[in-house]
């Protein structure tokens, strides 16, 4: 995120560098919404949501130059068939804050119904009530609606509160009319006892396969399954008929090379299991069985620097952000209208190579990185990254690293998490989970649920951003899931000052983009640094590399990087936390070139 503080702050702009900003206000839209459609001679109302706002700010609503309000809510009769740009602009003494909306004035304005529907269809729980409520664009006191059940009307409300407790599928379709037309919708519900537990597994990077496993002859491969919905699932491992593990992870170690296949089921009960006689049970057990390849091998050798070595990246293997206000950004975040993965690699790469920032997104948005050579562990302080953090911000990104185990150049083996300062702490989650979606609209905030079930939104700031989505480009599905090491959120408001000053404390040490104590070379771990140091390169230790138990990786070298956002949580107005980084560097050839 852009970083600002009080009226007069510091903040970090797009090169990363510090600089001090004016405090403005802040223009923001229900839903990230920038787009209106109205009939030709109707009274369009939008009323934009402030921040940093008083009773002495002015507001300026103008089309063309021409000036058609001076409140904080526009309410204007469009009279002429077209499209105009509305914009407005906040002052409120110390700066002045624009932005800009969209109306679409037409002869005809029928009703449209938008309605986010889940992959795979509607499920919904027997004898739970499901409040059922699309967004009619176009729609005014005027508008009539109906919903349908099995062909028989059951409501003429916008909102419909959906409850059987039957079993079965159930076809659902709602109207929406006004004097310029009508849209409808139709789609099913499937009511069951239970919904089923879904199973996804951890791709290494983008192009590799989550089913297939790299080890090393003598090392330990974790299988992890990510559970989604289950309510009380088991777990069976197996290799060929002998059961080899119970538990949901399993540390499985290979006695020889070759490829073993290991077969994982997991098995789920339904919510309700229920009694159809007293002599027949139903106990509605959901069984998933996926096939695993663990393929062992002798360890490849580290690839020696020489002369021509660079310490900084030669090749950025997967850039994916989960969504953030600086992704598809072309002012601020550098983007050029990248749509494949190929372009948007190349995009990090050309960034990191320039120290030119790139963001991470929200949680779990990663990049993985690789060099010219293998990174010797050593003394220490072996990994430089550089990120824009200061005193008050620190989005902390997690740092994994990875041995070219099967020797291919690919980043397709086996992550090891570098150990910080909240490793074991009960408040960090490994194995975390989360599915971002893509919005329904352009200029609308990104939705994301957690494996636990939380939710929330990647907020759309219309007032510094312009970019139709915050959701990556290049990424093709509609559903990004993103893994990873969750910290608990420092980020807070300073309650002490008048205005929206929001704080984002710094970590004791180990993560990127963060004011630890790691910020000097000759570092000694601390949970509460207290340097004076404006440093923003943070040094990383290979040896504090660990097995998913915690236990020492004991890496020699490292030949991949992978940094990943760190905290799920955002700040009033600045947006998301979301790691930055500017260079990722071998620092022992750092030092040999100095």
């Amino acid at each position: 995120m852009c970083l600002a503080a009080a009226v007069i702050a510091v903040a970090c702009n797009s090169s990363g560098t510090l600089e001090i900003v004016d405090r403005r206000p802040v223009i923001r839209f229900d839903s990230g919404v920038v787009q209106y459609t109205v009939k030709v001679g109707k009274v369009l109302t939008v009323t934009p949501l402030y921040d940093n706002v008083d009773e002495n700010t002015s507001y300026e609503w103008s089309i063309d130059g021409e000036v058609v309000s001076s409140q904080p809510t526009l309410s204007h009769r469009f009279d002429t068939v077209g499209r105009c740009y509305v914009k407005l602009t906040a002052a409120n003494g110390e700066a002045a804050a624009t932005a800009e909306i969209v109306v679409t004035v037409a002869e005809l304005a029928p009703p449209v119904i938008v309605f986010d529907l889940p992959d795979g269809g509607l499920n919904i729980l027997c004898d739970n009530d499901y409040t059922l409520s699309p967004e009619v664009l176009n729609a005014d006191d005027t508008t009539l609606y109906a919903w349908y059940l099995d062909g028989k009307q059951v409501s003429d409300e916008r909102e419909y509160i959906f409850k059987q407790s039957t079993t079965g599928d159930y076809a659902m379709r709602m109207t929406a009319r006004n004097e310029d037309g009508s849209d409808e919708l139709e789609f099913t519900v499937h009511v069951v006892d239970g919904i089923p537990a879904e199973v996804t597994w951890q791709a290494s990077y983008c192009q590799a396969d989550p089913l297939v496993h790299y080890v090393a002859l003598g090392r330990s491969v974790e299988l992890y399954p990510y559970v989604w919905n289950g309510i009380a699932p088991s777990f069976e491992w197996r290799i060929a008929d002998e059961i080899i593990g119970r538990e949901q992870s399993l540390a499985y170690t290979p006695a020889t090379e070759g490829e073993t296949e290991i077969v994982f089921t997991l098995s789920d009960v339904a919510q309700s299991p229920t009694a159809l006689t007293r002599h027949i049970s139903r106990s509605n057990v959901e069984r998933s069985v996926v096939r695993i390849k663990v393929v062992c091998c002798r360890q490849a050798e580290p690839r020696q620097a020489t002369d021509g070595s660079s310490p900084y990246i030669s090749e950025v293997f997967d850039y994916t952000p989960a969504p953030g206000q600086f992704v598809n950004d072309v002012e601020k975040g550098g983007f050029a209208g990248e749509n494949t993965y190929e372009a948007a690699n190349a995009f990090a790469r050309a960034r990191l190579l320039g120290e030119h920032f790139i963001s991470l997104g929200s949680w779990g948005g990663y990049i993985v990185v690789g060099f010219d050579h293998s990174i010797m562990a050593g003394s220490g302080n072996e990994i430089a990254i550089t990120g824009n953090q200061f005193d008050t911000s620190s989005e902390p990104g997690i740092i994994w690293v990875m041995q070219d185990t099967n020797g291919n150049g690919l980043p397709d083996d086996e992550w090891f998490e570098l150990r910080g300062s909240e490793t074991g702490k009960p408040e960090t989650r490994q194995h975390h989970a989360a599915v971002y979606t893509r919005p329904s609209a352009a200029h609308a905030s990104s939705p994301w649920q957690t494996i636990d079930g939380e939710q929330g939104t990647v907020d759309y700031l219309a007032s510094y951003h312009s970019q139709e989505y915050y959701y990556p480009a290049w990424v093709e599905a509609d559903r990004l899931t993103l893994y990873g090491t969750r910290l608990e959120s420092r980020t807070r408001r300073d309650e002490s000052v008048p205005t929206e000053y929001w704080i984002l404390d710094p970590y004791g040490w180990g993560y990127a983009d963060n004011y630890g104590c790691d910020r000097e070379e000759n570092w000694t771990p601390s949970d509460d640094p207290a340097l004076d140091s404006r440093s923003v390169v943070t040094y990383h230790h290979i040896s504090n590399a660990m097995n998913a138990d915690g236990s020492p990786a004991d890496l020699a070298w490292v030949d991949f990087i992978k940094i990943q956002t760190g905290v799920l949580d955002k700040a009033g107005w600045i947006g998301e936390n979301s790691t930055s980084i500017v260079s990722i560097a071998d620092h022992n050839l750092q030092r040999q070139l100095r």
